[in-house]
């Protein structure tokens, strides 16, 4: 990282110049105002940030940081990746800011771009290629001035923590070894909490390359990071390197498989050289690169080579070779549980694989695994993982979905291997496992199309309830056509109970009056004057916390009055019209009556003293809601004290309302039901009105409308949600 100004000041082989109309045309009365030390700065460097007022009458102002002591020369960012810095302006305005940087070329080439402006700090990232738009041919390698900003109209605006970042190097490979019966990793306890990885988009098949396909695996990183997944397992190698670096960012494991045909002869010896010679191939491309946890050679063929004792011999001598060029990982071999259990081949063959690390299995015992683990413990010293275990999500006796089923098998089924795992007592033999599997692959059943999801039964298995094993229905998330979009089922969130030590998301609701956590967690109305009062504020308020580490996510508001998205049943459940909207406060005594609502976002407690709009602020309050009428839509309300309409699940178009000019209907992830996402919160009803918020918390205030509310009565709902998302 190259710092260009932060906290400490400038580099010290360096000066920050400044700049402005009067000084340069004589336009205006006096120099505009600089302070580089102006009190107050961003999260990451929160004591100082650098102040510019263009005023006095000029028509720009700016300042940039120049390396000229002890004379001019010039500093290498060729190996830089982009510029990174803070900004916010006293106006939100498009291309409020031109940034410059300048090289030492003859004459000086000076290359710009124009940044847009928020009254919120917003932290923002420039690709060092965005310097070379034009035909701009900036000389990166011999860099005079490596950041220069300019406003070039009246107004205040605010730079912090400048500074150039290189591209994300790897530490190198992880250490990763077994000591008895324990995983250890750079030397910590480890346990696998993984899933079998291979993700295939609706159309593609088996020999689709995921790892060519970044937008596709770095959001199913995210919410694999979200469920506290720390380990894939991989049925062939990856062809990128971007995609290990990406999972190792998300502190994500990776199994690295080397594929091998069923139909193999191994007892033949060229077969076995080109097998060997694979194997190493793979270990000498990947050994050092940290993501790598450990080797694993084929899938399941002890069930299908013809010589048990030649296909072990092999896997012997590959754990040999590997072992001489990499000493930082461990081998296995995923097994089958073959007839009669796979226990029985561990006992004769343990012995004919002594640098094999780790025994793997593959079981689909149902609910229970029987007495794997204490059989395993008689048989062999080393550690066992299970590479693929699970449940599918759909009923073939019912002809139906079953995500309650699958939920509540793998919960049994990790109940068991978290009850033996070594981590915990060094005499235990389990290391974890890997569910099967990640998201469900349409292209499966064979026979069938790749771009529908069969349910026609694979194969029968009757150590479940529902004999009937659905291959296209293994995911713990399902899969869309035309989108890398993927919906976690209920066993996503019973492993994320087991898997995650820290909470993705945590809500807190506190009284408006003293800031205290209620006894009883309900937002409450009720000091209301009915047919009076046209838009109150809840007594309450919610705290929200956030995991705000992921490189993109966002939090979302809505109901769920008539259960669209499944989940616990609507109390009360909305029942008017089909074309009315459901959102809100439902009566109980007549289920066709609602209290619509609205939310808004600080990034502050609201309170009295709470600076303005024009400071950042939400303004003195809390304050209720504020409706207008819209003056360009028809049809169309908002709210000019930054209030935006609570949304439900259900919400309909109004056919009063022209659709292209006004969004209506609930969309999972679109701007007007997101609160807060890694640009910051969501302050107006339009998706340029988003910034500051960074830090967490942030605090959502909620208002309902009361004005048609004449009768006394109760309203309610239990299907209000805030929920995190990951795009």
């Amino acid at each position: 990282m190259y710092n260009v100004y932060r906290d400490d000041g400038i580099p010290s082989d360096s000066e920050a110049w400044t700049w402005d109309s009067y000084r340069r045309w004589r336009i205006g009365t006096a120099s505009a105002t600089f302070d580089g030390s102006y009190s107050g700065g961003v999260p990451d460097d929160p004591n100082t940030c650098f102040q510019t007022i263009v005023n006095n009458g000029n028509t720009y102002a700016g300042w940039g940081v120049f390396l000229v002591k002890p004379n001019k020369h010039t500093v290498d960012l060729s190996n830089y990746e982009s510029l990174k810095l803070w900004i916010k302006a006293s106006k939100t305005k498009t291309e409020l800011l031109k940034i410059e940087i300048e090289d030492t070329t003859p004459g000086g080439i000076t290359t710009y771009i124009l940044l847009n402006c928020t009254t919120y700090w917003q932290e923002v990232s420039l690709p060092a290629s965005y310097f070379s738009h034009g035909g701009a041919n900036v000389d990166f390698s011999k860099i005079f001035s490596p950041f220069k900003v300019t406003m070039e109209e009246s107004g205040t605006f605010y730079i912090d923590n400048v500074r150039w970042v290189r591209p994300v190097e790897m530490p190198g490979a992880s250490k990763v070894e077994v000591i008895g019966r324990q995983l250890f990793v750079n030397d910590t306890l480890f346990t696998v909490k993984g899933v079998c990885y291979s993700p295939t988009p609706v159309g593609e098949y088996h020999t689709y390359d995921w790892s060519s396909d970044p937008d596709n695996y770095t959001k199913d990183f995210a919410l694999l990071r979200a469920m506290g997944c720390n380990t894939i397992r991989i049925y062939k190698p990856p062809t990128q390197i971007e995609a290990m670096d990406t999972a190792y960012l998300n502190g994500i494991y990776v199994i690295m498989s080397y594929p091998i045909s069923w139909s193999a002869n191994v007892s033949d010896p060229a077969t076995r050289d080109n097998i060997k010679n694979g194997f190493l191939d793979m270990v000498n491309t990947w050994k050092d690169h940290p993501a790598v946890l450990m080797w694993n050679l084929g899938n399941e063929m002890n069930a299908h080579v013809s010589s048990p004792s030649d296909w072990y011999s092999l896997v012997n001598e590959c754990a040999q070779d590997a072992h001489n060029v990499d000493t930082n990982h461990p081998v296995t071999a995923a097994c089958q549980d073959v007839a009669g259990g796979i226990e029985g081949q561990i006992a004769s063959f343990d012995s004919s694989v002594p640098d094999m690390d780790i025994w793997s299995v593959q079981l689909y015992r149902g609910n229970s695994f029987g007495g794997l683990f204490a059989s395993f413990a008689s048989r062999s010293s080393k550690p066992l993982l299970l590479t693929e275990f699970g449940c599918d999500a759909y009923n073939g006796t019912t002809g139906t979905e079953d995500q309650d089923a699958q939920s509540a098998y793998l919960d049994s089924q990790w109940t068991q291997i978290k009850n033996n795992l070594s981590s915990t007592d060094a005499n235990n033999v389990s290391i974890g496992g890997c569910v099967f599997e990640w998201s469900d692959e349409w292209w499966k059943h064979q026979g069938g199309s790749n771009y529908f999801q069969d349910t026609v039964i694979d194969w029968t298995n009757h150590n479940y309830s529902d004999p009937n094993m659905n291959e296209e229905w293994w995911g713990i998330v399902s899969v869309a056509a035309d989108t890398y979009h993927k919906t976690q089922r209920q066993a996503w969130y019973t492993l994320q109970s087991w898997w995650r030590t820290t909470p993705l998301l945590t809500v807190t609701l506190k009284n408006i009056s003293d800031n205290a956590t209620p006894v009883e967690q309900l937002l409450t109305w009720k000091n209301v004057n009915l047919g009076v009062d046209i838009w109150k504020f809840a007594d309450q308020y919610l705290e929200v916390d956030a995991d705000t580490s992921f490189s993109g996510w966002g939090i979302q508001i809505y109901t769920d009055n008539r259960n669209l998205g499944g989940g616990t049943t609507p109390d009360p459940p909305y029942e008017g019209p089909e074309e009315t909207d459901p959102c809100g406060l439902v009566a109980t005594d007549n289920h066709t009556i609602r209290i619509p609502l609205c939310w808004k976002i600080t990034d502050d407690v609201w309170t009295a003293s709470s600076p303005s709009p024009e400071d950042g602020g939400p303004g003195p309050g809390p304050e209720d809601p504020v409706e207008v009428p819209d003056p360009e839509i028809p049809n169309a309300y908002y709210f000019d004290n930054n209030y935006l309409w609570m949304k439900d699940r259900g919400t309909p178009d109004d056919p009063g309302t022209p659709k292209h000019l006004l969004d209506e209907t609930f969309v999972d992830g679109e701007y007007y039901v997101t609160a807060w996402d890694q640009d910051g919160i969501q302050w107006g009803g339009d998706p340029s009105e988003h910034g500051g918020g960074l830090l967490s918390p942030n605090y959502i205030y909620i208002g309902g409308k009361f004005i048609n509310a004449t009768t006394p009565r109760t309203y309610k709902t239990n299907k209000l949600t805030l929920e995190m998302y990951f795009p």
